[in-house]
């Protein structure tokens, strides 16, 4: 209830109404909070419809605000505010972007309580995935040192020169250094 006052006037799309709806991303819409918390809010809170994904959108959630239809929409270009082309269009968005933001700030518990659910089960791979990852990280960390120690070593300043035959018969002499093979293996 304090979620609903706080995102007052804006609701969902009454049953049975005209809609103008539109295709324009507006100015104010680019101010949304993370699209992940609009998602929480009006789909899983607040049990707004939501659009299925398409071409270039994930989601797409229809509103209206005072009698005018907009959509709030998580796009290939990211997430905004979606309308028709009027003149009262973006006075539109900045109060839904408000609404938004006021909406998010009053559910907060919620995304607490989300968050504490998800932890508390087997939804977070951090766990699963840290160990393997870590040794891996580690691997080439030790790989990266002792390549750069060996490096260092003057030793590996002497040139290999190799006779090799090449196309057409032509003797080639390719040059080697130890310490490039070992600077170039460390990077």
């Amino acid at each position: 209830m304090r979620t609903l006052r706080a995102i007052a006037p804006l609701k969902p799309p009454e049953k049975g109404r005209k809609y103008v709806w539109g295709d324009t991303r507006t100015n104010a819409g680019r101010c949304l909070p993370v699209y992940y918390l609009v998602y929480f809010l009006l789909v899983d809170l607040l049990k707004f419809p939501m659009g299925g994904a398409w071409e270039k959108v994930a989601w797409s959630i229809p509103v209206d605000f005072n009698g005018s239809a907009a959509l709030i929409e998580h796009r290939k270009m990211g997430l905004g505010v979606f309308s028709s082309r009027t003149p009262e269009d973006e006075a539109v968005a900045e109060g839904i972007v408000a609404a938004v933001k006021r909406g998010v700030g009053a559910a907060r518990p919620f995304f607490d309580h989300m968050a504490a659910k998800a932890v508390a089960g087997k939804q977070l791979n951090v766990t699963n995935n840290g160990p393997w990852l870590f040794a891996r990280y580690t691997y080439l960390r030790d790989q990266f040192r002792e390549k750069l120690a060996a490096a260092k070593n003057p030793s590996l300043r002497d040139v290999v020169v190799e006779e090799m035959a090449g196309p057409g018969g032509k003797t080639v002499s390719p040059t080697r250094s130890a310490i490039r093979t070992h600077r170039r293996q460390g990077g």
